[in-house]
């Protein structure tokens, strides 16, 4: 639902930035806790580097 919202504004704020970065930076927390809690064995830890990179990207497009 957070990742819907952004996608739908056709302006952006202040606020998204900010909304942005957090969402960027917990999904790279997580998925390096992820990455070393499991040792490298949860796939988890893709799927949220994955958002990571994404929401980044969309922050320089």
């Amino acid at each position: 639902m957070i990742l819907l919202w952004p996608s739908r504004q056709s302006s952006f704020g202040a606020t998204f930035t900010v909304v942005e970065n957090i969402v960027a930076a917990s999904m790279l927390g997580r998925a390096a806790l992820i990455l070393i809690g499991t040792k490298v064995e949860h796939p988890g830890s893709v799927g949220l580097l994955g958002i990571a990179v994404l929401v980044w990207f969309g922050d320089t497009t």
